[in-house]
């Protein structure tokens, strides 16, 4: 199951914090994808926000990769 674009997350999101969000688009990457902006990787907040630990995930750079892909229980 993908995370949730929802109200909640945005509020919890730390992409606007991060060093590489370049600041014009509504973040949230891990769930909308990535940016379609050119972004240079300046460190990656990921591993450290909430939306991160609540839903599990395990990479980086959702900003600059792609959205995040959860597993799903067997």
């Amino acid at each position: 199951m993908p995370v949730s674009y929802n109200q909640e997350n945005m509020r919890d999101c730390f992409c606007p914090d991060c060093p590489t969000y370049a600041g014009a688009e509504a973040a949230l990457y891990c769930s909308a994808g990535y940016s379609k902006q050119q972004l240079r990787t300046n460190g990656c907040l990921c591993p450290q926000c909430p939306v991160y630990e609540n839903n599990g995930l395990n990479s980086t750079y959702f900003c600059v990769l792609e959205k995040a892909q959860l597993e799903q229980p067997e």
